[in-house]
Formats: structure tokens, C-alpha cells, sequence
């Protein structure tokens, strides 16, 4: 390439396309190419500009940020349940941590030196509270619905 050649070098360096798509700046159609011929692919792929990560917000980002990635939550979700998160006490968070990760209650227990039944309270409470943090909670979201379709 000889783009250093190029008589549109120093406006390209200064910026002067830098808001213009590919296809409007001189470098599209430039016949610079050292032997390649370059045209046939720049005409055979076609570049969505919006989807092109420059670090510019564009109408793609704005698309995306409304809807939801796949079996992810809303954003409103998401900054409610961390809110949630950073006022829990540090005993709660533990016991939430723990069951996210699927401990036992005798394990909760033993590691918070509390009872079984206080663990198992603390945590009700909690999801009482914030109900958001039931989401973190596989087997107690489910253990809730089951409640509630009973009626109990």
C-alpha cells in the first residue's frame, strides 16, 4: 500500500473523516493497492457502520441495551438486586452466598456458629425484605411458587 503517497494522507491524519462512514471517506475507492486488487472484496462485503465497535455509541448500542441478553435479566432487575446486596448485613450475605451455593443448613450453621432454625429464619426474613434476592436463590424461588400454588 502507499497511502503514505495519498493526497488525502493529512486530512485522514487530522480526522477530518473521522466521523464518516467507510464508504465516504477517498480511502474506499483508492487504487493505492500495492498489485492487490482490493475493490472486488470491498464490494462483495458490506459493513453495517452501526455495528463497527469504534467506541462510538451508535443505534446498534441503544437497540442492544434495550433488550435483554438470553436468560439474563433486565437491567431495573439486575441494579435492584445489587442495591439489595450492599445492604445486607455481613451474616445475611453469607447465608445467601452459602445457599446460592448450595450448602446444607447444617454447614450454614457450623460455619456461622447459629442454629439451623435461625439460619433458615434470617434467610426467610431476608427474602421477605428484598424479594429481588429470591432470584439468587434457585431452590427457595421454587420452594416459594410450590407455596403459593398450594395456597400455604
Amino acid at each position: 500500500m502507499d497511502c503514505f503517497h495519498c493526497p488525502h494522507a493529512a486530512s485522514i491524519a487530522r480526522g477530518d473523516y473521522a466521523d464518516c462512514s467507510w464508504q465516504d471517506t477517498p480511502c474506499f475507492g483508492c487504487e493505492c493497492g500495492s498489485g492487490a486488487d482490493l475493490q472486488p472484496y470491498r464490494e462483495a462485503v458490506r459493513v453495517d457502520e452501526r455495528l463497527v465497535a469504534d467506541g462510538r455509541p451508535g443505534p446498534a448500542d441503544e437497540a442492544a441495551a434495550l433488550e435483554p441478553a438470553s436468560g439474563g435479566y433486565p437491567l431495573s432487575v439486575l441494579a435492584s438486586a445489587l442495591d439489595a446486596l450492599l445492604r445486607l448485613s455481613p451474616e445475611d450475605f453469607e447465608i445467601l452466598r452459602m445457599r446460592r451455593d448450595r450448602r446444607t443448613w447444617e454447614e450454614i450453621s457450623l460455619t456461622l456458629c447459629l442454629g439451623v432454625a435461625a439460619c433458615q429464619m434470617r434467610l426467610k426474613r431476608l427474602i421477605g425484605r428484598e424479594p429481588v434476592l429470591a432470584e439468587l436463590v434457585p431452590t427457595l424461588k421454587g420452594k416459594m411458587l410450590r407455596r403459593e400454588r398450594r395456597g400455604g
